[in-house]
Order: structure tokens, then C-alpha cells, then sequence
């Protein structure tokens, strides 16, 4: 029986760049009520080349608390494109994200490390909530591509 987390095609994390990062006060200075929401997007820099974010930020009454984005790039060999754009399979995408969301996390730990918004962690994700279908990423133009 094969595993479906593990495709059939090569993959390295390349790259890691905190795309955003900021704290702010919380209201008298406390977290109760902070809250939390995520986001996942992808994009495709080249036939080989994807990038997958995580975002999160925890909110206090609708106000930011912590804001943190990362993207990891990753180099992929293997993955099929159509007409459309580079497909990527529904539990390929899914552990690329878990991966940016496990190294956003890790740089939310870093810096705010010392500071009170370190209470503020992030949980796990069940991922499959946020991808439930393969994902098409458009390629670049030729046209657009710069050396």
C-alpha cells in the first residue's frame, strides 16, 4: 500500500523569507479574547519552482495583536501542467502547507520569544479544512520572466 502524503516526484524547501512580521499592544495589556485566523496561498514561479505562505494573525476586538507571513519556496520535479497552469495534487499541497505553516510558527516562537504576545502560539491546523481539491497555479509569462 502506498503512502499518500509522500508523492512521486522530488521536492526541496529551497527558501524561507517572513514576508510580515509585527506585534502590538494589546489592550490593557492582556490577552483575553485574542483570537486567531489563518490563510494558506500558493504560487508558481516556474515549472519547477513553488511558492507556498502562510499567514496568520491573532486579533484582540478586531484589532492586530500579532501578524506573521511566510514563504517557502520550494524546488519541485515532476509536477504535470495543462493549458490552465502547474497542477498541484490535493495531498501534495497540503504537506507543502503544513510545512509553511510549521515554519511560520517556529518564527513566531523566535521573536516574540521574551515578550507577553509569547503566549500566543500557534496551534496545529488541520490542513485538510483549508485544501480539499488539487490546486492550479498559473504560470508566469515568458514574456514577464526576468534574468
Amino acid at each position: 500500500m502506498s503512502n499518500p502524503i509522500v508523492p512521486p516526484f522530488n521536492y526541496e524547501l529551497i527558501g524561507i523569507l517572513t514576508e510580515q512580521f509585527a506585534m502590538f499592544e494589546p489592550r490593557g495589556n492582556s490577552l483575553e479574547g485574542v483570537r486567531f485566523w489563518t490563510q494558506v496561498s500558493f504560487a508558481a514561479t516556474a515549472v519547477n519552482s513553488v511558492i507556498a505562505k502562510a499567514f496568520v494573525q491573532f486579533e484582540q476586538d478586531d484589532h492586530p495583536v500579532l501578524v506573521c507571513e511566510s514563504a517557502c519556496t520550494f524546488e519541485v520535479q515532476g509536477l504535470t501542467s495543462n493549458a490552465l497552469g502547474l497542477v498541484l495534487p490535493v495531498e501534495f499541497a497540503r504537506l507543502l502547507a503544513s510545512v509553511a505553516f510549521g515554519i511560520t510558527r517556529g518564527i513566531l516562537h523566535s521573536r516574540t520569544q521574551g515578550t507577553p504576545l509569547a503566549a500566543l502560539t500557534l496551534p496545529l491546523i488541520d490542513i485538510a479544512s483549508f485544501i480539499d481539491a488539487e490546486v492550479m497555479l498559473k504560470l508566469p509569462d515568458e514574456d514577464s520572466v526576468t534574468t
